[in-house]
């Protein structure tokens, strides 16, 4: 008798775990995680998100996976590694392209900007001209504090394409000089307002 009523309390005991198992996965959320590499200055893009069951937790500061539109198409401003969780505190705020600036692609050969530079850091725009028999090399400040958006090494092996948000009245200057050669950055410490 003893037994039967062991037996009675154990699968008793099992429906209600079970129940309580099944409820808690009613109450799970839809949570975005990494499934690419993302390196920190780069677009996010639809395949470098995938998406995870999570219970809520409050320490945890996640993005539901409902809002992954707004999130496609925005910068990382760490290096997203695939298997975790995303954070907005990973996201880049900007830059934002406002009616007064623009973005420049710039076609850089070595020399001409540091190899350093990376999405988000600031940088100085120079015109160069060459040397000449007339006198030495002459440089021109063209932007004292540009941003730089994005940084990707070209098809050709031999030049980087660095984009820069510059303000938009200077941006055919620059597209201009960087199409005869003439254009090298200049990276500063710290971070400031563009333009």
């Amino acid at each position: 008798m003893a037994g039967i009523l062991l037996g009675v309390v154990l699968v008793a005991f099992c429906a209600a775990g079970v129940a309580a198992f099944t409820a808690s996965l009613g109450h799970r959320r839809s949570v975005l995680v990494v499934v690419r590499p993302v390196n920190a200055g780069s677009v996010i893009r639809d395949a470098d998100l995938g998406e995870a069951r999570l219970a809520p937790d409050p320490a945890l500061r996640t993005v539901a996976a409902s809002g992954r539109g707004r999130i496609v198409g925005r910068i990382a401003s760490v290096n997203l590694v695939p298997g975790t969780l995303l954070a907005e505190a990973e996201l880049a705020t900007g830059p934002q392209v406002d009616a007064a600036h623009a973005i420049v692609g710039l076609a850089l050969k070595a020399g001409q900007f540091p190899t350093s530079v990376r999405p988000l850091d600031s940088v100085s725009v120079v015109e160069t001209s060459p040397a000449s028999s007339l006198g030495p090399a002459d440089a021109t400040v063209l932007v004292d504090n540009a941003q730089v958006t994005e940084s990707a090494a070209a098809a050709d092996g031999q030049t980087t394409i660095v984009s820069v948000l510059v303000p938009r009245n200077i941006a055919p200057t620059v597209a201009g000089a960087a199409a005869h050669g003439q254009i090298s950055l200049v990276l500063l410490g710290g971070s400031g307002p563009t333009g």
